[in-house]
């Protein structure tokens, strides 16, 4: 179902825009107040109140019986109703349609030849504070079979399958096998993630953020991407454009004029290779010369790159470190940021660090030991506030800081500061669900000749984990020790006891922490990092052997501790 050529003219700034022509000319037609058709040679899609459906590419209709394309928000139960359809801009090559709704203005930025198309959405009353909310294709079964992530790819099972199996938490079921099906193994990490998408047999439909700026949390906020829906069989492609699936549900309150996008919406033969190229394409084209028709000034006042140096106190440079520009003066942590526009970066060897397309605005600079840092023995952070970015084009160098680190003598440590637990057994190996039940309940990790992948990524079972160590000398009779433990994650409903020398010596505890959903919902890499510094007094450590124990009192399935690293030093 193709459309041809549409004369048509739209009232713009007082004026009268000037419309693409020809047969492959981007399109719009309107079909009611609440109804109209997009599209171009290529493909065409029908926009209503609250869902697009049908949706057409290269003349094959790619919804069939699913719900189809839409927005929604407050637990995924409210849906938008968008209205009169506009062209609002345009060029030789391009139209802006913009549908109106009480919450916002949702735009299709339609090119000739593009084999999908750009979109953008400006808040003009969210509800507030808001949590998740999303744009969502649901397409056909048939059609899309396959799902493609950074870590998985392949078929997406069957609902048959799904069927099959014993629903045992939010849409997770086990097989007759001992195996599982879960959603949230089609998870990703969203700020370094290129095109996500579903595909068949000479059909792809893929999500492409060419920027990242508008998306919340920091380098290692994760994300679901697509799954089965298991009510109804729908291929779903998701767009998390504020998640907080892996995140402990923290609300925003967003400014009148907020963007989210332009993101690109993407149709090709199915291709992986075709759409991660699409994404190097896109990057390479931003920060977009769109959009133009009733968007904040601030999308177009950017420096064009933002620059500095990080050294540490100790003299080392800042190697590997995250480094973001984040919220001004918040009490938030960077991981849970997600009012305003972000910027994530990695530090070189030398400590420089660069962000590119930087929106004018004030902000803070944060660093932390990153993954494959050289710095994953330093547990303090950097925070800089008010940093002022103005237009610019050129260069703005924002000159050298001095990171202070926490200046203590180690005695030992297992994993590396990155809130990663990829040092541990079974960290970082991708999205799968009920792999917690392969820790141990019990181990005994021994400094200088265990190995760290003795120690598993997650501890959730009764049982004690014990660190046995020797020191060589006799500490002072005032020295006090510091245990650092920084976990990746932590879902609740477990908590530790923490002592030393055989439990003779309480250190302290773990427990009613905030929940994030990282280990029940199948992650091996991270939720939210949390770290707690513990006095070990003095007289606890002496000369020849010591422990220290990591007791779990109590316990629930799928939940636990997901440790990145434990630290014990001198103070």
């Amino acid at each position: 179902m193709l459309f041809p050529t549409l004369v048509v003219t739209a009232a713009f700034a007082g004026g009268t825009l000037a419309l693409p022509t020809g047969d492959d000319a981007p399109f719009l037609k309107v079909v009611s107040s609440t109804e109209a058709i997009v599209g171009n040679s290529i493909w065409n899609a029908t926009v209503g109140a609250s869902v697009v459906k049908p949706i057409y590419y290269q003349g094959k209709e790619i919804v069939g019986d699913a719900k189809g394309q839409y927005y929604s928000y407050v637990d995924q139960t409210e849906s938008f109703n968008f209205s009169n359809a506009t062209i609002v801009d345009s060029d030789d090559d391009f139209i802006d349609v913009q549908f109106t709704t009480s919450e916002g203005e949702q735009h299709w930025v339609i090119y000739r030849n593009q084999h999908g198309a750009y979109q953008y959405f400006i808040n003009k009353a969210l509800p507030s504070p808001l949590g998740e909310w999303r744009s969502v294709s649901r397409l056909d079964n048939a059609t899309f079979t396959n799902g493609h992530t950074t870590y998985r790819q392949g078929a997406l099972p069957e609902l048959s399958e799904i069927e099959s199996g014993e629903k045992v938490q939010d849409e997770t079921w086990e097989l007759s096998d001992g195996s599982y099906i879960t959603k949230y193994d089609w998870s990703d990490f969203i700020n370094s993630a290129k095109a996500w998408g579903v595909y068949g047999d000479g059909i792809g439909c893929w999500y492409i953020h060419p920027s990242k700026e508008y998306i919340n949390g920091d380098h290692l906020k994760q994300e679901l991407m697509l799954h089965r829906e298991s009510s109804s069989g729908d291929t779903v492609l998701l767009n998390m454009i504020h998640g907080l699936h892996f995140l402990t549900g923290e609300e925003h309150e967003f400014a009148e004029g907020r963007v989210w996008g332009p993101w690109l919406w993407y149709l090709n033969n199915g291709s992986v290779e075709d759409a991660n190229a699409k994404y190097d394409e896109e990057v390479q084209s931003w920060p977009y010369s769109f959009p133009n028709a009733d968007i904040e000034a601030g999308h177009h006042q950017r420096a064009s790159s933002v620059s500095g140096v990080i050294t540490l106190s100790d003299g080392r440079a800042a190697s590997g470190a995250s480094v973001m520009l984040g919220d001004n003066e918040s009490s938030q942590l960077p991981a849970e940021q997600g009012v305003n526009y972000y910027y994530r970066t990695t530090a070189d060897s030398d400590g420089n660090f660069s962000f590119e397309n930087v929106r004018a605005a004030t902000y803070a600079l944060y660093a932390w030991a990153g993954n494959n840092s050289d710095i994953g023995d330093v547990s303090t952070n950097l925070t800089a506030n008010g940093i002022e970015i103005s237009e610019s084009t050129s260069a703005i160098d924002l000159g050298e800081y001095t990171w202070d680190t926490q200046n203590r003598t180690k005695i030992w440590q297992i994993g590396t500061l990155d809130r990663l637990a990829c040092s541990f057994k079974n960290g970082c190996s991708g999205y799968h669900h009920g792999l917690s039940d392969e820790s141990p309940a019990d181990i005994e990790y021994t400094i200088n000749s265990s190995e760290t992948s003795d120690w598993s990524y997650v501890q959730t079972a009764e049982g004690t984990w014990q660190v046995k160590f020797e020191l060589s000398d006799n500490p002072a009779s005032d020295a006090v020790a510091i245990l650092s433990t920084s976990l990746a994650g932590y879902s609740s409903g477990v908590n530790i006891e923490i002592t030393a020398q055989g439990g003779n010596v309480t250190v302290g505890e773990l427990s009613d922490l905030t929940n994030d959903p990282s280990v029940y919902r199948s992650s091996t890499f991270c939720g939210l990092h949390r770290y707690e510094e513990f006095e070990v007094p003095a007289g606890t450590l002496v000369k020849g052997s010591n422990t220290i124990e990591f007791t779990v009192t109590k316990t629930s399935q799928w939940h636990g501790f997901m440790w990145n690293s434990i630290l014990l030093e001198w103070s």
